[in-house]
């Protein structure tokens, strides 16, 4: 773990043909809080090209967050994903996952119509939901949803009007890891995991789709 703010690096591949490539960072505490230790990511570059900000969320305990960012008409090849990340970090840690798709609008205005942004605001139910209710993303018939939260999770399945496919899952660090999307079908799509988290931050997002998609993924460990 670094001790302070540092700029963390990885690659991965966005094939040709691909129009938009989305970015979540995961990072979680396993002491202090996010505002004790000052821990913001500032900035997220995709070869050198900054990316926009879709949404953020931080836990009400304060031990993690969750930030998703996006780039329409993202460069193809193999190219650096670089997060620069701010405040204290001696007991942080974390992933940046990256997924490019296939068939979105390529403007980034147009390409990520909507977002909404969900922070703790609920404990799992006792069927292991997570919301407890779901929250709703602004989507159109076509769009796709996605939504990131900083907990290992065991699928999409319990997402209302149809399943959803995961992108990675993974809780090998303080800073889990898990987010998936589903097609919308509505003005609203609602998303939920089926999950064992109590508290954990969530972030979900619309991304405009012009014909069926398809995902490159790239699941990095930050440290």
């Amino acid at each position: 773990n670094p001790a302070t703010a540092t700029s963390s690096t990885t690659n991965m591949t966005v094939k040709v043909g691909d129009t938009a490539l989305v970015v979540t960072i995961s990072l979680g505490l396993t002491a202090g809080t996010i505002a004790s230790t000052g821990i913001s990511v500032t900035a997220l570059t995709w070869n050198s090209v900054a990316m926009t900000q879709l949404g953020t969320a931080t836990a009400s305990d304060g031990t993690c967050l969750v930030s998703l960012y996006g780039l329409a008409s993202p460069a193809t090849g193999n190219h650096t994903i670089s997060a620069t990340i701010a405040g204290t970090l001696t007991n942080c840690s974390g992933y940046i996952d990256g997924a490019s798709f296939t068939g979105t609008d390529t403007a980034t205005s147009t390409c990520f119509p909507s977002g909404n942004v969900i922070d703790d605001v609920s404990a799992a139910s006792a069927g292991g939901l997570y919301p407890s209710s779901p929250f709703s993303v602004t989507t159109v018939s076509g769009d796709m949803a996605l939504c990131t939260m900083n907990d290992v999770v065991t699928g999409f399945g319990a997402m209302t009007s149809g399943d959803g496919t995961i992108i990675h899952a993974d809780s090998n660090l303080q800073g889990n890891c898990s987010w998936g999307y589903k097609a919308a079908v509505a003005a609203s799509t609602a998303l939920q995991f089926a999950s064992s988290a109590n508290g954990d931050a969530c972030c979900g997002v619309a991304i405009r789709i012009a014909q069926a998609a398809s995902a490159a993924i790239l699941m990095a460990q930050i440290w």
